[in-house]
């Protein structure tokens, strides 16, 4: 795994050094390499491309709410958590990319469950080697459908790559969490779902009905529900 880049924004100095603090003290009980990065103004670090946020709500110019609705609009994969010393704040930041929110003064402690959070959403960042010795991200793949011994790997770009691989080797590289063997020829990757449907799943951008093997399609519904609760990101 590449290391995570970790932007810190808040317009008081003072909390972007105790975050950035409290981040290294992480990383070396943990052994999760990150690169960090801390300003006071979200202007310094646009160019960075971060995998996580951590903003005050409230800043004077662009306020952390203004960015998280800036990354939504971008569909931008970065996740945020929320720093405040407002609690009745939290109610309006809710969002796609946020999983969680942090009360000043800081707390160690819950920093480390907020970060395990992030963690357990990051496998879809980690890269996978195709025969080729080419990597592709794992959160881009769509689907995986067999042909004879080779397998069609299709990303969100549109990109189509055939390897000789088996959906067994697959489903042992993939992390099975984010991905469905929906039959004996097809694996679906379960941010694509945008629909499960009695006789199979429907997928963002494509109009087919990609269907259950009859024997799997209680196992891909309980998969994908799993899913779901663990892409619930609110509170904890």
């Amino acid at each position: 795994m590449r290391k995570v880049n970790v932007l810190v924004c808040d317009d008081q100095p003072e909390v972007v050094e105790q975050t950035k603090e409290l981040l290294l003290r992480y990383e070396d009980q943990f052994g999760h390499a990150m690169c960090i990065l801390g300003v006071t103004s979200y202007d310094e670090a646009e160019s960075f491309d971060a995998d996580l946020l951590f903003l005050d709500i409230e800043m004077p110019g662009k306020s952390g709410l203004v960015i998280r609705d800036e990354l939504e609009k971008k569909n931008a994969d970065s996740l945020i958590i929320f720093v405040t010393s407002h609690s009745e704040t939290v109610w309006e930041a809710f969002g796609r990319n946020v999983i969680g929110f942090f009360e000043k003064p800081m707390d160690y402690e819950r920093l480390c469950k907020l970060m395990k959070k992030f963690f357990d959403l990051y496998s879809v960042f980690d890269t996978v080697q195709l025969d080729s010795g080419m990597e592709i991200c794992i959160g881009d793949i769509v689907f995986i459908r067999v042909k004879d011994i080779y397998s069609d790997v299709v990303l969100s770009s549109g990109e189509k790559y055939t390897v000789r691989r088996p959906l067994s080797v697959w489903e042992a590289m993939l992390p099975a969490e984010d991905f469905i063997r929906i039959s004996d020829s097809c694996i679906v990757g379960c941010r694509f779902v945008s629909k499960m449907e009695k006789k199979g799943v429907r997928l963002d951008n494509y109009t087919e009905l990609f269907s259950f093997s009859t024997r799997r399609r209680k196992d891909c519904e309980e998969k994908f529900m799993y899913y779901c609760r663990k892409m619930a990101r609110y509170g904890g």
